[in-house]
């Protein structure tokens, strides 16, 4: 599928806006996962998706869940909302949930009777898009391609243990040249010094990074089958630093993950999202 980018929509940027309260949620475009929000806090977001929007037909979903709901009780959260949406805006204006041009919205409503997990799914139209990298991406079967998948998040995992992003720069190309290709404020060269300085906020007292076990690591499909996200057994990233220290104190403790999405692309394993 050929496409343009703009097609003279070049002045405003597509976002997909989540807004989530006591509900686990994930939110997909094109089967990719763009935001994830624990029901134990309130979320309001809003993610720029150029490089996830195909010329002609696109999907948005949720995918809901509340834990505390199942198994023991019924029903849902009494103050569980989600809504998630994607509207294309003027460059500047606010990200509110009534401005904008609304391409599609999902609103769940989560009574006794709702599926939980509940998935709903909503297509819209793009007079934009473009051939994206993870949109040319050979289907992959995790299964087949196990053990090039154990290798590959091995040397990830290793360069991260060094605080080390240099070697993993070749493998990033194809993500930054779509970052840029998408968003043309933005420069290659840029992407990849942001890329090389990932572990720049972390201080090299406090760093290590969580083990890895390939025995229990989960690579699951998406995009229809053409990327792999890389879980461990308690469906958090498969790689990523221990808790680090906030900047301040009272700060809260974060951790650098390995959220990247990867395919296939020219015959080796690359990061495509």
């Amino acid at each position: 599928m050929q496409g343009t980018l703009w097609d003279g929509e070049q002045e405003s940027v597509r976002y997909a806006q989540l807004f989530s309260r006591a509900v686990d949620v994930e939110l997909r475009l094109n089967d990719i996962p763009i935001k994830t929000a624990k029901a134990d806090r309130m979320v309001t977001s809003g993610i720029p998706v150029r490089q996830f929007t195909v010329l002609g037909q696109n999907v948005l979903s949720v995918i809901c869940g509340d834990r505390r709901a199942a198994p023991t009780r019924g029903g849902w959260s009494d103050i569980g909302k989600v809504t998630a949406r994607v509207a294309d805006f003027a460059e500047g204006e606010q990200l509110e949930e009534t401005a904008g041009i609304e391409r599609a919205v999902l609103r769940p409503a989560f009574t006794a009777e709702s599926a939980n997990p509940m998935v709903q799914s909503a297509p819209f139209e793009s007079r934009f898009g473009a051939d994206w990298a993870w949109y040319q991406a050979q289907i992959i079967d995790p299964v087949a391609a196990r053990s090039a998948l154990d290798q590959f998040f091995t040397s990830v995992h290793a360069a991260y243990a060094q605080r080390n992003m240099e070697p993993l720069v070749n493998l990033f190309e194809p993500a930054i040249r779509d970052r840029v290709r998408a968003y043309p404020a933005l420069s290659i060269e840029g992407q990849i010094r942001m890329t090389r300085g990932r572990f720049a906020r972390a201080n090299p007292e406090h760093w290590a990074v969580e083990p890895l076990d390939l025995e229990t690591a989960e690579y699951r499909t998406a995009a229809g089958g053409r990327l792999i996200q890389a879980l461990d057994g308690q469906g958090k990233p498969l790689i990523r630093s221990v808790p680090l220290p906030g900047k301040e104190e009272g700060d809260d403790p974060w951790e650098i993950e390995f959220t990247n999405l990867v395919g296939v692309w020219n015959g080796r394993l690359a990061v495509l999202v």
